[in-house]
């Protein structure tokens, strides 16, 4: 599991917004600010003042690393300019201008310096564990859905995932972007990859309504369903819906046919539809176990599953069509209208071998060729999920697909 090393956020000061704003006005207000995330595990992040995006800081020796990468020059006598806490002065102009900014001192060995927002005083940077100690006494906390509304920086941001993914096997969670190549053509895909044998792992289905709903629906973005999980740290859209944009479900806004369990509540939304369903189930237990059933009415009920398999229901996730099934692309075989057939865009799907789960957005792509691009991983089953303008991907506090629209049901990862 991947240690972050702002985990004292004991006397932290939060830093909570009544209101999301836009992005633009939050990434400017909060430009040069070190924030940590309350909703995951202490996760910091550096808001860099010069493009208002946020750098991942991840473990000691990376951040420190990413933050000199960031600085900029400063001779020795401009720096005496800014106060330090054991000679302190009032602040001048200089010191306002560059709040926020990593200096280095470029007339000395490079030595690297943070001038906090907060008081305009500079903070030595010298060895990771300096670095470690300004992190954990002027980081804000934020929530992960503020967090969101700041753009990330991709190249920089997450180095130990994002360019060099790190396996399943090491550390349980990785994602990369790759063109993954097919026998119907060669995709871009986005891929989460999760270990639930690993400690602490689990699934969650979840869903914006606590009860059967068919016209004007609780939806939400993929970002709030995350922020209401301790952990969460990766999440994808979930089931096909009638959204608000559509001419033809000004009746039945956010309205989803397909069975989807909510974890929290204990409760199946959709649970009567079972026996008419046109589409498939994808069932995980409380031991993390996976069952897809391509024909969800042999899934019969929640009570029956569990009656026949001596177990419990953590997550049960309903849509069409399934696509692998054993091994097998059965996506020929499966009921689909011709958009999905034949017209190309986001297409979302979660694919499972053994304990390892895959979350799949592929780009400029078919639903036959996200089930190509899911025999490729050689998953032994995957189900489709919604696409187009309810894509949405989450990974580490961070949109790598998405927001898109606001959605009724979600998929998420958690690590306790």
């Amino acid at each position: 599991m991947r240690r972050y090393f702002p985990y004292i956020i004991i006397g932290v000061a939060s830093f909570f917004f009544a209101t999301i704003v836009h992005a633009a006005t939050l990434a400017d207000r909060l430009k040069g600010q070190i924030l940590l995330d309350i909703n995951g595990k202490g996760e910091a992040w550096y808001v860099y003042p010069k493009d208002g995006k946020r750098y991942f800081l991840s473990r000691p020796d990376d951040a420190f690393a990413i933050m000199r990468k960031l600085g900029i020059g400063i001779t020795n006598a401009d720096l005496d300019k800014i106060s330090t806490t054991e000679n302190p002065f009032v602040p001048g102009a200089l010191a306002k201008r560059l709040a926020g900014s990593i200096l280095l001192q470029v007339e000395s060995r490079g030595e690297a310096w943070y001038v906090s927002p907060k008081d305009l005083k500079r903070y030595y940077l010298g060895r990771p564990a300096d670095a470690f100690r300004v992190m954990s006494k002027l980081g804000l906390g934020v929530r992960s859905q503020d967090l969101a509304q700041i753009p990330s920086s991709v190249g920089i941001i997450e180095p130990k995932i994002a360019s060099a993914p790190v396996s399943a096997s090491q550390e349980g969670r990785s994602y990369e972007r790759k063109k993954i190549v097919t026998p119907r053509g060669e995709f871009d895909a986005d891929i989460i990859t999760i270990d639930l044998s690993r400690s602490g792992m689990k699934i969650v289905s979840d869903t914006a309504s606590d009860a059967d709903c068919k016209k004007d629906c609780p939806a939400q973005p993929l970002a709030d369903y995350t922020g209401g999980h301790a952990g969460a740290f990766a999440a994808i859209h979930g089931a096909y819906f009638c959204p608000p944009d559509y001419s033809d479900c000004k009746e039945k806004i956010n309205y989803y046919f397909y069975p989807f369990y909510n974890t929290a509540k204990g409760t199946m939304i959709n649970a009567g539809e079972v026996a008419w369903l046109q589409g498939a189930i994808l069932v995980f237990d409380t031991n993390n176990n996976a069952s897809l059933f391509p024909s969800g009415r042999d899934f019969v009920s929640l009570a029956d599953f569990e009656s026949k398999n001596k177990v419990k229901v953590r997550a049960v996730i309903g849509n069409s069509p399934a696509l692998i099934h054993d091994g097998a692309n059965i996506s020929s075989s499966q009921s689909m209208d011709d958009k999905q057939r034949t017209t190309k865009g986001f297409r979302g799907g979660i694919g499972v071998k053994g304990k390892i789960v895959y979350l799949v957005i592929a780009r400029a792509a078919t639903v036959p060729d996200l089930a190509s691009v899911f025999e490729v991983l050689g998953v032994e089953n995957a189900l489709n999920l919604d696409g187009g303008g309810s894509s949405a991907l989450w990974w580490n506090g961070a949109y790598k697909i998405g927001p898109g629209r606001k959605l009724p049901t979600a998929v998420l990862f958690s690590q306790e």
